[in-house]
């Protein structure tokens, strides 16, 4: 459990780190009408999270050097990440990881699969969850971090037993994409997403995994790592595309315990349902 701890929190790191590398600048100067008692005046603009934010400043500051009894110029938009430093000053300032979406979701899918040391195998009936999932990055590419939490129905290697729900956490971490839009007219804009994680799913509050050390009876598992794929699509609402909803198909790699593991004995294999639904609501999308 603590390598996976510390796997997920490197991993975490290295997003968090990746995910601010650009940031947009351009200098300009002006001299006449915009400089008065002065020959000239110059200044540096940024930083801009993308080019295309920057475009739009560089022509307000462009029209602002060349009006009325004025002269001047505005240099192109550098990613101050590619180039290390801009002209005139030591380097690009240290920024955050630009947010660009969070998913609000819940989740539902088919129960554990579990297969028993006894040999007895059984499925859960159902399982709930709820996730909260942020983008950093850009929509055409971005590092994710999800968080959520999972109520199992959960299964007996009795059928004569009641069972009990299980509880999970789920820490994940991965890359997503939506690289372009299918519709973008007036206040509404459909786009694909996709995704790929690591994530590591860790049981709570498990009474059966304690083992009985007396008799030798190996408890079961608490947790373990898996993959999930990720496709779906963004629904957004409202003049400015800020906001709406995801409808996602999350296909899942994952199990908890192995029968072969030596060094972490388990009385049973738990395999995560293959298919799961996500219905999401986007309460922010970046659009600068």
């Amino acid at each position: 459990m603590v390598f996976r701890a510390f796997v997920v929190v490197a991993v975490l790191m290295t997003t968090l780190s990746i995910a601010h590398a650009e940031a947009w600048y351009f200098e300009w100067r002006c001299a006449g009408a915009c400089a008065p008692h002065r020959l000239d005046i110059s200044g540096q603009e940024g930083p801009f999270a993308s080019e295309s934010g920057c475009d739009r400043a560089r022509s307000d500051k462009l029209a602002w050097v060349l009006g009325p009894g004025s002269a001047g110029t505005a240099t192109s938009c550098s990613d101050a990440s590619a180039t290390g430093s801009m002209t005139g000053s030591s380097g690009a300032p240290v920024r955050p990881a630009r947010l660009d979406r969070v998913f609000l979701g819940m989740t539902t899918a088919s129960g554990f699969a579990a297969t028993y040391d006894n040999g007895s195998k059984a499925t859960g009936g159902r399982q709930l969850g709820g996730e909260l999932e942020a983008a950093f990055g850009f929509g055409r590419f971005g590092l994710s971090v999800l968080v959520g939490a999972v109520r199992d129905t959960g299964t007996v290697p009795d059928p004569m037993t009641t069972a009990e729900p299980m509880w999970l956490a789920e820490l994940g971490v991965g890359l997503v994409s939506s690289p372009f839009a299918v519709i973008h007219k007036g206040s509404l804009e459909l786009r694909p997403e996709l995704g790929a994680y690591i994530v590591d799913l860790e049981r709570i509050g498990c009474s059966r995994c304690d083992g009985d050390a007396i008799a030798g009876t190996p408890g079961e598992a608490r947790g373990g790592f898996g993959t999930r794929l990720r496709a779906g699509l963004d629904v957004y609402l409202g003049p400015t595309h800020s906001h709406g909803f995801a409808i996602d198909a999350l296909f899942q790699f994952a199990q908890i315990g192995t029968f072969g593991d030596d060094t972490a004995p388990t009385s049973v294999e738990l395999h995560a349902p293959r298919v799961m639904l996500r219905l999401s609501w986007i309460p922010l999308r970046n659009n600068e």
